[in-house]
C-alpha cells in the first residue's frame, strides 16, 4: 500500500500547527538539569539510562515513531507495503534526508542499525526489534523486513520505530561507550550535540532538520543546553533563581512550591515501574508462598503516601498501568497489606519457629535471611528510604533483610551478568508495545539477558508463545491479560509501583509540553520556543 490516509493527515496536521505557531519565533536557548550525565550519546549503548534516552530524542530519529495519541507515525519512511501473511514488510525511505554531518540517510544506515542493536546488550532497543528476524536491502532507499511470526500491521510498525545510528560512523561492532559514535553523536533529529563542558553539554538546531518541508517542522529554540546537579534541592534553587528554564522531574514535596511561585507544572505518564526482583536459583524462593509472604508483608501503599506523596500507582503485574495489557479487575489488583496473611503463608511453607533474632527457620535449620542488593544513583534519596522500609516490614514477619548498595554499573554486572543476588530492587522502562516476555521467558536466561531471575513456569512459557505466534490484537491483549493474572499471583517480582512524573518550567517556555508521550519527555521540543519578551 502507498502510505495511508492517517500519516498523510498527521503530515497535514504538523504543517497546519507549524503555522499557526509559525508565529513563534525563532531563536533563543532553553537550559534544563539533570542529575547525571549521560553514559554515553548515542541510543543503543544507552544501557538502562533515562539520560540518554531523554538527550537522545532530540537528536535521533526512526522510520517511524509516535503520536501524542500513541499512534504510529512516519518519520523518515515514506510508504510501506505488508506481505506475505503479515510476516513481512516493505519500507520505502524518504530521499534527500541528511545526518548532521550532511551525509544522506539511506536503507544502508537502517540495516546497520540493526546488525549493531542484535550485537548490543541494550535490552531496550532489542525489546522493540524482538520479532524481526531479516532485513534486506532492496536498494539505497527500500527495505524488506521478515517477522519470526504474522503480526498485526499496527505491531509491525512499533518494530520500525528503533533510532537509526549513521553506518559511516560505525567501525566495528559491538559499539560500545568507548565508541567514537558513543562520544561524538550523528544523528538525524532536532539537535546535534557540539560541545561538553565539564557540568554542561550543548546542542544546536541540526540545520539539516531545520531545512525539511520549508522549516515547518522546527526546532524553534536555536539551542538547548544540559546542566549536571547531583542534589535535587538545588536543582529547584536553580529553577527558583532562574539559572535553568526546566526540570524533567520535580520530587512531589516541591510541586506547591513551584507552582505558587509561578512555574509551569506539567504531569505526564510513565511506562515504568519499580519492583523488587527475586532469584529463583534460590532454593526457598523457588516456593511461592515466600514469596507471596514478602509481597503481603511490605506496606507498599504506605510507602507509595509517606515517600512519593502517593504520586503514583501501586501495580499488581509486569506491565506498567498505561498499557492496554494491564489488568484493572477487582480480583486481579494488587496484593493488600496484610502481615497475618504473610505470616500464614510462611508458616504454611514450614518456617514455623523463630531464631533468637527473630528471622524464622524450619525444621531443617534454614533460615529465611536473604540480601538485597540495590543501585546507588547520585541525588536519589528516594531508594534509601524504600528500602530502609522494606527490611523493616521484612522483619516484622521474620525475614531477615541485609542491605548491599552498589554504584549502577557494577549493579548491572552483578545482577543481570553475574546473577549473583537474593533480591534485586530495580527499576523497568518500555517500549510502547510494552514486550514483557523476554523477561520471564525460560530459555531467555543467560548472562546479559532479561530474564535474570531464571523464571521458569510452563504455563507462562505457553502463553508468551501464543502471544508471539498470533496476529489477532483483541486476542494478543487476552493473552497478555492471561499473563498478567497468572504472574501476579506467581510473584516472580515483589510488584512496587508506578510513579506519576511532573515537570516544571519558565513562564518564557511556550508551547512547553503541549505534547508529551509517556516515553520521552523531549519527543515534541521542536514546537516549543522562548517568548521573545523574556
Amino acid at each position: 500500500m502507498r502510505i495511508n490516509h492517517i500519516i498523510k493527515i498527521f503530515f497535514l496536521s504538523v504543517l497546519v500547527s507549524g503555522f499557526a505557531y509559525g508565529q513563534a519565533q525563532q531563536g533563543g536557548i532553553l537550559t534544563y538539569v539533570e542529575s547525571e550525565f549521560p553514559r554515553s550519546y548515542d541510543p543503543i549503548t544507552a544501557m538502562d539510562d533515562i539520560v540518554n534516552i531523554r538527550m537522545t530524542t532530540m537528536m535521533y530519529e526512526g522510520l517511524f515513531g509516535y503520536d501524542i495519541d500513541r499512534e504510529v507515525r512516519s518519520r523518515l519512511a515514506d510508504s510501506y507495503t505488508v506481505g506475505r501473511n503479515n510476516q513481512e514488510i516493505t519500507v520505502r525511505m524518504k530521499r534527500g534526508k541528511k545526518w548532521a554531518d550532511g551525509r544522506e540517510i539511506t536503507a544502508r544506515d537502517v540495516a546497520k542499525t540493526l546488525e549493531a542493536i542484535w550485537a548490543s546488550d541494550n535490552v531496550q532497543e532489542q525489546r522493540i526489534i524482538g520479532d524481526i528476524e531479516e532485513v534486506h536491502v532492496q536498494d539505497n532507499y527500500t527495505l524488506r523486513f521478515l517477522f519470526q511470526n504474522p503480526l498485526p500491521e499496527d505491531v509491525m510498525l512499533r518494530k520500525l520505530t528503533f533510532k537509526l545510528i549513521p553506518s559511516h560512523k560505525i567501525n566495528n561492532l559491538p559499539l560500545t561507550r568507548q565508541s567514537g559514535l558513543a562520544r561524538s553523536p550523528v544523528g538525524s533529529g532536532f539537535y546535534q550535540m557540539v560541545r561538553r563542558g565539564p557540568t554542561d553539554i550543548t546542542m544546536r538546531a541540526n540545520p539539516y532538520f531545520r531545512q525539511r518541508d520549508g522549516g515547518n517542522m522546527g526546532p524553534y529554540i536555536d539551542e538547548v543546553r544540559m546542566y549536571v546537579q547531583t542534589d535535587v534541592g538545588t536543582q529547584i534553587e536553580f529553577l527558583l533563581n532562574q539559572q535553568v528554564d526546566v526540570m524533567v522531574e520535580i520530587p512531589p514535596p516541591a510541586i506547591a512550591r513551584l507552582r505558587a511561585a509561578g512555574f509551569q507544572i506539567k504531569p505526564y505518564e510513565s511506562l515504568s515501574y519499580h519492583f523488587i526482583a527475586i532469584n529463583f536459583t534460590h532454593p526457598i524462593l523457588q516456593e511461592r508462598e515466600i514469596r507471596q509472604a514478602m509481597t503481603y508483608g511490605f506496606n507498599r501503599e504506605n510507602a507509595l503516601d509517606r515517600i512519593y506523596q502517593n504520586q503514583g500507582t501501586l501495580i499488581s503485574g509486569p506491565f506498567p498501568p498505561a498499557s492496554a495489557f494491564y489488568v484493572r479487575d477487582r480480583d486481579a489488583g494488587p496484593f493488600p497489606y496484610d502481615p497475618s496473611e504473610a505470616i500464614r503463608l510462611l508458616s504454611q511453607a514450614g518456617f514455623n519457629e523463630r531464631a533468637s533474632d527473630g528471622t524464622r527457620i524450619n525444621n531443617n535449620g534454614e533460615r529465611l535471611s536473604f540480601t538485597l542488593v540495590v543501585p546507588r544513583h547520585e541525588g536519589d534519596d528516594y531508594t534509601p528510604r524504600v528500602t530502609a522500609q522494606f527490611i523493616s516490614d521484612m522483619n516484622r514477619i521474620g525475614i531477615s533483610v541485609d542491605l548491599q548498595e552498589l554504584e549502577f554499573e557494577r549493579w548491572i554486572q552483578r545482577v543481570k551478568y553475574e546473577q549473583n543476588f537474593d533480591l534485586a530492587f530495580a527499576q523497568v522502562v518500555f517500549d510502547e508495545a510494552g514486550n514483557v516476555a523476554p523477561m520471564f521467558l525460560s530459555t531467555n536466561n543467560e548472562p546479559g539477558a532479561e530474564n535474570f531471575i531464571s523464571y521458569n513456569n510452563p504455563d507462562a512459557d505457553a502463553l508468551i508463545k501464543r502471544f508471539q505466534e498470533t496476529a489477532s490484537p483483541s486476542e494478543r491483549i487476552n493473552i497478555n491479560r492471561s499473563l498478567h493474572r497468572l504472574l501476579r499471583d506467581d510473584c516472580p517480582f515483589i510488584f512496587l509501583w508506578s510513579l506519576n512524573k511532573n515537570a516544571a518550567a519558565h513562564q518564557k517556555v511556550r508551547n512547553f509540553m503541549t505534547r508529551v508521550t509517556p516515553f520521552s519527555f523531549f519527543d515534541y521540543v521542536n514546537e516549543w520556543y522562548i517568548r521573545e519578551d523574556w
